[in-house]
């Protein structure tokens, strides 16, 4: 049995302990979160979420200081990353679960000042922020339809990052507010909706 539920990670050269998925514990509690019919879907650290946790160090000023959402945050190492930075982080997720291990994270990681918001992204009430960010949340059509409702309720800035999925594809095709592009396309998709 693995002693310690963290792990070290290197992002842009700073180090973060992030929690070990394959950890008994956390495995053990994240399957009981599914078995017990909460609607969610737990990333492994996604390539994805890993290169946008650097890319969050190459624009520093666009977190630091900030008060941020980050929407269906999950366990969240970009949550962490971005925390590291923002003045107060807000971490949202449907799942409980998901909601205590983010901030069991932050904790880890000396972060103290942030709050959960527990549901939908797409029905909570958005707390004042200076910006929302979400990471690989678009992966479905219900997924698709609770961020265009975020986007077009939020009064802040929005980022979104996401594999090019059907969905996420979709969504840039529907919503309508002015959007652009933080790094080149084939890099990976990163949106700034302003």
């Amino acid at each position: 049995m693995k002693d310690s539920i963290w792990t070290k990670h290197i992002f842009s050269g700073k180090t973060y302990y992030l929690l070990d998925f394959d950890h008994p514990q956390v495995e053990k509690d994240i399957i009981g979160e599914m078995d017990s019919g909460v609607d969610v879907y737990y990333d492994r650290r996604w390539g994805l979420t890993q290169e946008f946790c650097g890319f969050v160090h190459e624009i520093p000023e666009l977190f630091k200081g900030k008060n941020i959402l980050v929407a269906g945050a999950g366990i969240g190492a970009e949550a962490v990353v971005i925390g590291s930075l923002a003045k107060k982080l807000y971490i949202n997720d449907l799942a409980p679960v998901a909601l205590d291990y983010c901030a069991k994270q932050l904790l880890q990681n000396n972060i103290s000042d942030f709050e959960k918001i527990e549901g939908s992204y797409g029905e909570i009430d958005i707390p004042h922020v200076d910006l929302t960010v979400a990471c690989f949340c678009i992966y479905n059509s219900p997924t698709m339809k609770a961020m265009k409702s975020l986007i077009e309720k939020c009064r802040c800035p929005v980022l979104i990052v996401n594999d090019p999925l059907p969905a996420f594809v979709r969504l840039l095709k529907t919503v309508k507010r002015a959007r652009r592009p933080l790094v080149s396309e084939d890099r990976f998709p990163c949106y700034l909706f302003e």
